[in-house]
């Protein structure tokens, strides 16, 4: 990538954090977020084919779509993060990439007690991945795209999940009429 390219990016990124009006906000933030840029600029500009995040390695592609619609909501909230962390921070530049990374995400958080439901439903999604029962592929597409499909192994599960089905179906009312009972 060229230096022009590079700069271009670098004033984009200014553009969509407005750099300028944080900045004069928040002046004794300057540096800090000079660092947060040159970062966002080395996961935009990488040549690499994955970069890491959390722990995880991601699609170059995917990781420069996060960081290039990031706004100055996002910058706030990374500013709030970092101020209210209390643990120690071995890896700063790590992260700093991982909650840059993950700011859009964060500050769309469910309600509590929506949260609850959805952590199960990552972690099933994540066992059931983990056991071979269905396959996750993620695209580094804009935006960012995945896709289930069972496996082999998961598709052995289908008659016994569709019995399980019909027995609902079948027991249906005397399981209504039994809660019915208890309340």
């Amino acid at each position: 990538m060229s230096q022009n390219e590079m700069d271009a990016y670098r004033e984009l990124i200014r553009e969509n954090i407005r750099y300028d009006d944080y900045v004069q906000e928040h002046p004794y933030d300057a540096s800090q977020l000079d660092e947060m840029v040159e970062l966002m600029m080395e996961a935009v500009c990488s040549k690499k084919k994955n970069i890491r995040v959390a722990g995880n390695d991601f699609p170059q592609a995917v990781v420069k779509s996060r960081l290039l619609k990031l706004d100055g909501e996002h910058i706030r909230f990374v500013f709030d993060c970092l101020r209210e962390n209390t643990t120690q921070v071995r890896n700063m530049k790590q992260y700093l990439l991982t909650v840059l990374y993950n700011a859009p995400a964060k500050l769309l958080l469910p309600k509590e007690e929506e949260r609850h439901y959805l952590d199960s439903i990552y972690d099933f999604e994540r066992q059931l991945t983990a056991d071979g029962i269905i396959r996750r592929e993620l695209f580094p597409d804009v935006p960012p795209r995945t896709e289930y499909s069972v496996t082999d192994l998961g598709r052995t599960l289908l008659p016994h999940v569709e019995a399980l089905i019909n027995w609902g179906r079948d027991n249906f009312d005397t399981i209504m009429s039994n809660r019915q009972k208890q309340e």
